[in-house]
């Protein structure tokens, strides 16, 4: 009878593996995003991510807490008009660079307080890049891999043809 010990290990690297394939593949997907100013009069519709940039710090309370010099919101649009924007928040910035995590607390930002908005979208540059990335990190792999193993397929060395 095999002990059931020994298989622990190779299932603990196994999960290791997988969860390490998950935020691999986690953040070479979020690499292929990037938040792109949105342009004219058009107001972001609802559910779309945003960044907002204040025109100076201001405070804004959170469930727990309040960040009093914030300076970017991060959330989805709940509702937006030319009066306001309606967020569910789930980050916010202050001046000195802390970010406070949102629970999709709603936070009204009047426009007249708005310095930009940026939505989150699909960006072909960045996705073309890492595509790139992925090729040439695999030829390296392939070289370093077929030097490593000497190719097998040649004559062995000071042998004569066959």
């Amino acid at each position: 009878m095999i002990p059931r010990r020994s298989s622990r290990p190779a299932l603990r690297a196994g999960r290791r593996r997988g969860a390490a394939a998950v935020l691999l593949a986690a953040a070479l997907l979020n690499a292929c995003y990037a938040y792109a100013p949105v342009t004219g009069e058009a107001a972001p519709h609802r559910g779309a991510r945003v960044r907002v940039t204040l025109d100076r710090p201001r405070p804004v309370v959170l469930t727990d807490f309040a960040v009093h010099d914030a300076v970017v919101l991060t959330g989805e649009v709940i509702r937006a008009d030319e009066r306001s924007l309606l967020l569910s928040a789930s980050a916010v910035a202050s001046r000195s660079g802390f970010e406070s995590r949102g629970r999709g607390e709603t936070v009204a930002v009047p426009r007249d307080q708005i310095r930009s908005v940026e939505r989150h979208r699909f960006s072909t540059l960045r996705s073309a890049a890492l595509a790139g990335i992925v090729v040439l990190l695999g030829a390296v792999v392939g070289a370093v891999a077929g030097g490593v193993g000497g190719g097998g397929a040649g004559r062995p060395v000071g042998g004569q043809p066959h």
